[in-house]
């Protein structure tokens, strides 16, 4: 035990997955996804000091970050991460083949690393899990229910799966939405245009009203011409 903890964690994500999974969760629309992210690791991070008493010492993230709109690596870098980026296609992410192989580097090359933990929920990490548990490594993985292989967790062990949606709990309200104009909130139509943006037709002059006893004087009136 060093300084009243158990061991050292790397930390492992797969971020590719889990920047698009909370990018098209119908649960995070209308939040800013790499604020989720960035609250995500950070109270993992806490998660992992105070109630797993590791603490982290390794971060990696992996992606094909040129596919990425936002500034992913930059809130990464200021996060601690060193990130990774792996060429992908449309339909492959290439990122676990690159993640398993800096995991097992670490096993062999950091051996104060006593715990391993992963952002991901492929099959394709089973046997890089597998591995680590046979060297008597601690694994553990971070996900979202529904998102994360039954086949990986039972290799895993389900006391070994770390809830991601734990730590995107306490959200702030989501940014109110403009409704589209000309359309009703309740009960209260919300007009196209303010008072203000409405063309005001100014209106004809009045003719005083007057007995007219000729059609000359209906001429008169179309010209516009005034009685005495």
């Amino acid at each position: 035990m060093v300084d009243g903890h158990k061991g050292f964690a790397a930390l492992l994500v797969d971020f590719e997955n889990l920047y698009y999974f909370i990018k098209n969760s119908v649960t995070y629309k209308g939040y800013d996804t790499m604020e989720l992210i960035v609250r995500l690791l950070q109270q993992l991070r806490d998660h992992l000091e105070k109630v797993c008493m590791e603490t982290t010492i390794s971060l990696d993230a992996y992606a094909d970050f040129e596919r990425i709109e936002d500034n992913a690596q930059g809130d990464l870098y200021l996060l601690g991460f060193d990130t990774h980026n792996v060429l992908g296609t449309e339909h492959k992410n290439a990122a676990d083949m690159k993640l398993c192989i800096d995991a097992m580097e670490i096993l062999h090359t950091r051996p104060e690393i006593s715990t391993f933990v992963l952002i991901a929920g492929d099959r394709d990490y089973i046997p890089v899990i597998q591995h680590l548990k046979r060297k008597a490594k601690v694994v553990r993985v971070v996900g979202f229910h529904g998102s994360v292989s039954g086949d990986l967790l039972t290799t895993l062990g389900q006391q070994y799966f770390v809830d991601g949606q734990q730590f995107l709990q306490q959200l702030p309200q989501k940014p109110a939405t403009k409704p589209p104009e000309g359309t009703t909130h309740g009960t209260t139509a919300i007009p196209a245009k303010s008072h203000t943006e409405i063309a005001i037709t100014p209106a004809l002059p009045v003719v005083p009203s007057l007995p007219l006893k000729s059609p000359e004087e209906y001429k008169r009136l179309a010209l516009g011409l005034v009685f005495e």
